[in-house]
């Protein structure tokens, strides 16, 4: 090989170990960059949890159950930043990279989501059972007054004989829907039926 030729090799060689250099050095940019995000993501998320659980005087990992509707909208609103950030990103396969970094995340927040939605649910479901308790005892308090005068009448017209009869009164329908007719009083089967949904 000649001169020439040899230091066109070791040009390219250099060239390429340039090349390579420049890309590992962009790796390790990024790989900081994406720890530095975690870390900041990781933060955020742990600093809400705080925040969230030291506003409704909860433990950390009670924080980490529970979660409302507007903790919701800040946590989309955190990752809808980190879409802005990954969209600006110029090199195609850290995009992709980061992008299937989000979709992990975005699994995670799925699963925080559908908690969200259980326990709107479960708000649902209580206001529900109160207001049916309270439906259902007053009509099942009308149905037992006005059948049990109703078959006062009938006995009295059936003998033939007018008598007087102790009346209703709210401590008796009490006790009628809070006996335990089979196995549960009233109250309690409805709040086992709210359970079960």
């Amino acid at each position: 090989m000649t001169k020439n030729n040899d230091y066109w090799v070791k040009r390219a060689l250099q060239r390429e170990s340039e090349s390579a250099a420049k890309g590992a050095a962009l790796t390790t940019r990024m790989f900081t960059e994406y720890q530095r995000a975690a870390r900041e993501i990781r933060r955020s998320i742990n600093d809400f949890y705080a925040r969230y659980a030291s506003e409704q005087d909860l433990s950390y990992d009670e924080a980490v159950r529970r979660l409302s509707r507007p903790e919701m909208q800040e946590w989309k609103a955190s990752i809808g930043d980190w879409v802005k950030r990954i969209n600006q990103e110029q090199d195609e396969a850290v995009k992709a990279l980061l992008k299937a970094e989000l979709d992990a995340l975005s699994y995670n927040s799925q699963i925080s989501r559908l908690e969200a939605l259980f326990g709107q649910i479960q708000m649902s479901l209580n206001d529900l059972y109160t207001v049916g308790v309270r439906q259902m005892r007053q009509e099942f308090g009308d149905l037992f007054t006005a059948g049990y005068y109703k078959k006062a009448y009938d006995i009295q017209q059936r003998v033939g004989f007018i008598h007087e009869f102790a009346k209703i009164n709210e401590d008796m329908i009490t006790n009628v829907l809070s006996y335990p007719w089979s196995g549960a009083d009233f109250s309690a089967r409805l709040w086992e039926n709210k359970r079960m949904l």
